[in-house]
Formats: structure tokens, sequence, C-alpha cells
């Protein structure tokens, strides 16, 4: 089965320019909730950028006004939207990543699959007893808001 053309990929992508700045990447890490910020050049992803990447920049001092683009890590590990769910899972294994991007066959980017995507799709099909009371908690779980 087709998993990425079943599933909705990317219910809460974030994505930003290479000319964006860390500061607005980070923003997007601690108020919306996701596991990455994808940079996009031209509609192509060049870059991830994760928590580690906010925390790695901070310990170098980066300013919050640098590029995103600078110190987003460079390697995009990419999925086909044709590939089954167990097939990305493989990717994210081989490469040590919790994310990947979805790209059509121009490279063009389509969203973004997470090792949580897929652990939650594992579960839903395992039936697990104790699952839907799972994913109800970390659904409604409360997100700081953004400052004003």
């Amino acid at each position: 089965m087709v998993w990425f053309a079943s599933r909705r990929v990317a219910r809460s992508c974030v994505t930003a320019c290479t000319t964006d700045t860390i500061e607005s990447a980070v923003h997007a890490l601690a108020y919306d909730g996701v596991g990455c910020v994808v940079v996009l050049d031209v509609g192509k992803p060049v870059g991830m950028f994760t928590k580690r990447d906010a925390l790695e920049a901070w310990l170098e001092a980066v300013p919050l006004d640098a590029l995103c683009g600078s110190v987003a890590n460079k390697t995009v590990i990419t999925a086909s939207p044709s590939m089954t769910r167990d097939e990305a899972a493989a990717i994210m294994m081989r490469h040590h990543v919790h994310h990947v991007c979805v790209t059509d066959g121009e490279g063009a980017f389509i969203g973004v699959c997470s090792s949580y995507d897929i652990a939650r799709e594992c579960g839903r099909e395992a039936c697990l007893p104790f699952w839907n009371e799972f994913m109800e908690r970390v659904n409604v779980r409360a997100r700081p808001s953004a400052p004003a």
C-alpha cells in the first residue's frame, strides 16, 4: 500500500527560506509544535533546521539574526510519495534521522514525515489497548502560546 498517498503527510509542517533568520526558525520550533523546520530554496528542500541545530547555534554564540540556511543541516533525506510506511521507516533508520522530506519526481517539496508519524501508525495498526487514550493525551496537551 502506498502510505503517503493514503495519509496526510506533514499535518503540521513549517518551512523557511534560506534568507529567514535563526530567530524565526527557533520561534517555530518552540511555538508551532514541530520538530524541524524545512529550509527551502525555490520550492526545493536544501536544509533541515532542528532543535539540535538551534542548540548548536546557541552554544557557538551564532547571532539570532544570522540566516537559518547557514546553520541548518544541509543533508536532506528524501522520500518518494509512492513509498510505503515501512520503506520510509527504513530510510530513517539507515540515515539515523527523525524526519524525511517527501518530494516529487522533480525534487519539489511536498511535506515531511517524522518518526512520530510512523510510530503513531504502527500503534494504530497494532490496536494497543492504551493507544487511543495515549494519542488523545498527546493531541490535547497544552502548548505555550507565542510571546506577545
